[in-house]
C-alpha cells in the first residue's frame, strides 16, 4: 500500500491554485502546452482496423522487395521507380514494423463523373490524416508501463514525437508527397491496393520503431520482451468525416448502415459523455481553454501556451485558493442542454499485444518457405496443371505438357472429344484462346440504308402489296365527289354519301392512275469495329500461403455481417475490485488529439493477456490481495476475450463445458502470438508479417 498523506498537506493542496486547475480542467500541464481548440471533443464512435506487426531482430538476413508505389518521395522529386519482377530484395533495419488496414468501408468507390484532374474517380472517401501510435512497456520491476507515442500526419507522411506535436509539424521534414485531406483516398497512391504496402503507405498507415530507447526506458529488460502497440485514427478535418452528416439519431443509424457499421446497444450510459464533456469544456472556457465545437468555430482562437497567465496560475501555485472568487461554470447546462447525446465523429483504433522487441522470433506466423510453392503461367489452366504436376511428382516436359493439355480439355468440357482425331486440336485451340482477352473495338463505320429507293417500287410481299393499294388509292381520290341525295321535305336536309356510296364509286373508275413518288426511308447504322483481342498478363498462383482476413471480411464474426463498433462508454478500463487503468495510464501528455485515445491506452494495459503476472502481482501487494486469486481473476478475464492460448479469433473455448485442451499457465501465455491479427497472405505484401 502507498504511504498515507498528511491530513494538513491533503487540506493544503486542496485549496491550491493547482488543485483548482486540475478540477476544471481534467487536464495536465503537459496536455495544456499542447492544447488545441480546434479539436472537436464530442464523444466518437469506435471503428476497430486490423494492426499486424513484424518484428525484425538485429543480425536478421531476411530480404524484402521494396513496392514503394507513388507517394514515398517529397513534393518536387519524382516517384520511385517499382522493383523488377523477382527481384532479390534488401535486408531490413531491425525493430517493430507495423501496418494497419483502414476499414472497408473507406475502400469502396465507384467510377463516376468527375472534373477534369481529379484524383479520385472512384468517388472514395477520405481516409483519415492524423494517427497516434502508442507503444506500451511493462518494465522489470516496475509499477507502471512506460509508454512510448508518436504522431503520424498522412496527409505529409510526417512523424514525430507525440509530446512534441503539434509545435515540431513546422519543422519536422516530410518523407513522402503531401496529399490534399479531401483528396487522401484508397486510390491516390497510385493504386487501388496501396493501403495494404507497408513501403507505399509508410508514415501514413504504417510505422517503423527501432527500438534504440528500450534499454534506456527499461534498465532491467521488458516483461517477457514483449510490447503492446495501440494504434487511433481520425480526421483532423470534421467536415471529412464519415459520420459529419449525422445529425439525428435515425440519420446516425442510416449512416452507420451505409459503411456497414453496427453500434452496439448503449446500455452504460454513452449520450451523456457529451453532456459531461461539454460541461468540462465550458469549466476550461474559464481558464482561457477553448473547445471546438461542432455548431460553433473557435478556429481564430490562438492556441494557448503555458505562458498563459490564466493557465500558469492554475498550474502554479502562488497563492491561495480562494472560493469567493472562483469562476466555475456549475450551470453551464443552460447553454449546452440543446446539443445532440449522439455520437457525430468517427476514431478508428487497433492494438496488437505480445510483439517481441529483443530476442528471436518465438512464433512466426509467416508460412515456412519450404511449403510454398509458385506457379506462373498465362492463364489458370497452365498455373493448375503445374501445381497438380509437382503434387504428384511429374518432371519431364512431355508429362507436364499432357497435363496441361488434359486440364484444358476439362475446363473446356471437351474430355468426350479428346479421343477423337481433332480432339487433342480442340483443346489446344481452348488453351490458347484461354490466355487472351478482348474488348470492343468501339464504334466502326456509318452505314445509310435507303430503304424502297434502290430497285424502284416493291412488286412482292406486304410492302408491294400496300404500296400498290396506297397508289391506286390516291389515283381514285382525285375522281370521288361527294353525292347529295333529296328527300322529301327540305332542300336544306342535305346528308353526305355512305361508305358504300364511296366504296361504288371506286370500283366503278375507269380512268389511268397517276404517277406518284415511292415512298423512301432513309437509316443510319453505325456498325461495330471489330473487337480488339489481348494476351493476359501472366498468372502468379502461390500455394501454402495464409489467407488474409483484413479486407472484405470486417463483419465476418458478426450475425449481422456489419463491423461492430462501440461507445466510448463501452471501453472497459477496470476489472471491478481488482484493477483500474487509471493506475497505470494517468495522462497522455498531449491535449491535440481525442479523449477516447487515453481510455484506449487503459484498456490495453488492463486487458493485455501477456502481463496478467505482473499486473497480478502489482494489484496483489497494492490492494492486499491473495496472489493466486488475483492471477486466477485477471487470467479469466484474458480468456473470455482471447481463449485459452491468448488467440484472438472472435470465439472463446472460456464457457465450454469440456476444454479440448488444458490451460495453460499465464508464462506459456504469454509466448504465444496473437494470431488472428497477425495473419497475412504472402502475395498481398512484400513481406508475410509475424
Amino acid at each position: 500500500m502507498s504511504a498515507k498523506f498528511d491530513p494538513q498537506t491533503i487540506k493544503t493542496a486542496m485549496v491550491s491554485p493547482r488543485w483548482s486547475g486540475l478540477v476544471r480542467l481534467d487536464a495536465g500541464v503537459a496536455d495544456v502546452a499542447t492544447w488545441d481548440p480546434r479539436l472537436v471533443r464530442h464523444s466518437r464512435v469506435l471503428v476497430p482496423v486490423d494492426v499486424q506487426a513484424l518484428y525484425v531482430p538485429a543480425g536478421d538476413t531476411t530480404k524484402f522487395v521494396r513496392l514503394p508505389c507513388a507517394l514515398t518521395t517529397p513534393d518536387g522529386q519524382p516517384p520511385e521507380k517499382m522493383p523488377d519482377p523477382l527481384a532479390d530484395g534488401v535486408t531490413r533495419e531491425p525493430g517493430v514494423y507495423l501496418h494497419w488496414a483502414p476499414p472497408d468501408a473507406l475502400l469502396r468507390g465507384t467510377l463516376t463523373q468527375v472534373p477534369d484532374g481529379s484524383r479520385n474517380r472512384l468517388g472514395m472517401p477520405p481516409l483519415p490524416d492524423r494517427w497516434v501510435v502508442l507503444r506500451i512497456l511493462a518494465p522489470t520491476n516496475a509499477t507502471a508501463p512506460a509508454i512510448t507515442g508518436w504522431v503520424l500526419e498522412a496527409d505529409t507522411a510526417k512523424v514525430m514525437p507525440l509530446d512534441e506535436w503539434p509545435a515540431a509539424s513546422t519543422t519536422t521534414p516530410a518523407t513522402g508527397q503531401t496529399v490534399a485531406k479531401d483528396e487522401f483516398t484508397g486510390t491516390v497512391g497510385g493504386a487501388i491496393n496501396w493501403t495494404g504496402i507497408y513501403d507505399a503507405s509508410v508514415n501514413r498507415f504504417a510505422f517503423h520503431d527501432p527500438l534504440r530507447d528500450v534499454p534506456a526506458l527499461a534498465p532491467n529488460g521488458v516483461v517477457d520482451d514483449l510490447a503492446t502497440y495501440l494504434v487511433a485514427g481520425w480526421w483532423s478535418d470534421p467536415k471529412l468525416d464519415p459520420l459529419d452528416v449525422a445529425d439525428t439519431s435515425h440519420s446516425l443509424s442510416a449512416r452507420l448502415a451505409e459503411l456497414g457499421w453496427s453500434l452496439m446497444a448503449d446500455a452504460e450510459g454513452g449520450d451523456q459523455v457529451n453532456y459531461n464533456r461539454n460541461l468540462i469544456s465550458a469549466r476550461r472556457a474559464t481558464l482561457g481553454l477553448q473547445t471546438q465545437g461542432r455548431y460553433g468555430t473557435v478556429m481564430d482562437t490562438p492556441v494557448p501556451s503555458a505562458a498563459n497567465l490564466k493557465i500558469v496560475e492554475a498550474a502554479t501555485p502562488a497563492k491561495d485558493y480562494s472560493p469567493l472568487i472562483s469562476r466555475f461554470s456549475e450551470n453551464a447546462a443552460a447553454v449546452v442542454a440543446t446539443e445532440p447525446r449522439w455520437p457525430r465523429s468517427t476514431l478508428l483504433h487497433g492494438v496488437v499485444h505480445g510483439v517481441p522487441v529483443k530476442g528471436p522470433v518465438i512464433i512466426d506466423q509467416r508460412p515456412s518457405a519450404a511449403e510454398v510453392d509458385l506457379a506462373l503461367g498465362h492463364h489458370g489452366d497452365d498455373v493448375a496443371a503445374a501445381l497438380a504436376a509437382a503434387g504428384i511428382g511429374l518432371t519431364s516436359a512431355d508429362d507436364r505438357r499432357a497435363m496441361e493439355r488434359l486440364l484444358a480439355a476439362f475446363t473446356g468440357q471437351l474430355l468426350a472429344e479428346i479421343g477423337t482425331p481433332d480432339g487433342v486440336v480442340d483443346a489446344e485451340e481452348h488453351e490458347h484462346n484461354a490466355g487472351f482477352a478482348s474488348k470492343p473495338g468501339g464504334p466502326g463505320t456509318v452505314e445509310r440504308l435507303r430503304k424502297g429507293a434502290e430497285t424502284g417500287p416493291l412488286n412482292v410481299g406486304r410492302a408491294a402489296r400496300s404500296e400498290a393499294a396506297r397508289v391506286q388509292a390516291a389515283s381514285a381520290l382525285n375522281h370521288v365527289t361527294a353525292t347529295v341525295k333529296f328527300m322529301a321535305g327540305k332542300r336544306t336536309d342535305l346528308y353526305k354519301g355512305t361508305v358504300g356510296d364511296a366504296r361504288a364509286a371506286l370500283q366503278g373508275f375507269e380512268g389511268t392512275p397517276p404517277v406518284t413518288e415511292p415512298k423512301i426511308e432513309v437509316r443510319e447504322v453505325t456498325r461495330p469495329a471489330p473487337r480488339y483481342h489481348f494476351p493476359l498478363e501472366p498468372l502468379l498462383a502461390i500455394r501454402s500461403g495464409k489467407r488474409s482476413l483484413r479486407y472484405v471480411g470486417g463483419g465476418r464474426f458478426s450475425h449481422d455481417a456489419k463491423l461492430a463498433c462501440l461507445w466510448p462508454s463501452q471501453i472497459s478500463t477496470t476489472a471491478p475490485g481488482v484493477i483500474d487503468g487509471r493506475d497505470y495510464v494517468s495522462m497522455l501528455g498531449n491535449g491535440s488529439i481525442p479523449d477516447e485515445i487515453l481510455l484506449l491506452a487503459r484498456n490495453a494495459v488492463v486487458r493485455d493477456p501477456y502481463l496478467v503476472p505482473w499486473l497480478a502481482g502489482i494489484e496483489s501487494g497494492r490492494r492486499q490481495f491473495d496472489l493466486t486469486l488475483t492471477t486466477k481473476r485477471l487470467s479469466a478475464e484474458a480468456a473470455m476475450r482471447f481463449g485459452a492460448n491468448a488467440v484472438y479469433d472472435g470465439t472463446t473455448t472460456a464457457f465450454q463445458p469440456a476444454a479440448t485442451q488444458a490451460p495453460q499457465p499465464p508464462s506459456v501465455v504469454a509466448r504465444a502470438q496473437v494470431a488472428d491479427q497477425l495473419n497475412c497472405a504472402a502475395s498481398r505484401y512484400s513481406q508475410a508479417w509475424t
